[in-house]
């Protein structure tokens, strides 16, 4: 699997590494094992700098529309992305534009930066 997780549930946070190529399926079944696992309020670290996004501009307003849904369920918690630059980068700042009136979710390039919003209130 492209994304593999580590949860803390004492500190509501889930720790996440994402891999080789990433697709829309790989991200959704993610959202997803997060929603039944109930773990999708937590916040979570994405460490993606060794991922190759293999996904489209509107791919990612799937992703965003997901979000949307899940969020109805449950709130989703802010999503700290550290992407590599270029396209991984790009598509995740579409679904961070597309998504803001619900949820947060941000790519960073550099990983303290990530971690600092991350850890805001």
């Amino acid at each position: 699997m492209p994304i593999t997780s580590k949860v803390d549930h004492s500190r509501l946070e889930i720790s996440s590494i994402a891999e080789g190529t990433v697709s829309l399926t790989d991200i959704s079944d993610h959202l997803l094992q997060e929603l039944q696992s109930k773990t999708l309020h937590y916040r979570e670290f994405v460490d993606g700098r060794d991922a190759i996004a293999v996904f489209s501009p509107a791919d990612s307003r799937s992703i965003v529309e997901l979000l949307r849904k899940l969020n109805a369920e449950t709130p989703v918690g802010r999503k700290a992305i550290l992407a590599p630059e270029g396209l991984a980068y790009a598509l995740t700042r579409i679904i961070e534009m597309l998504s803001e009136e619900f949820c947060e979710v941000r790519p960073f390039l550099h990983e303290q930066e990530a971690r600092i919003w991350l850890a805001r209130e």
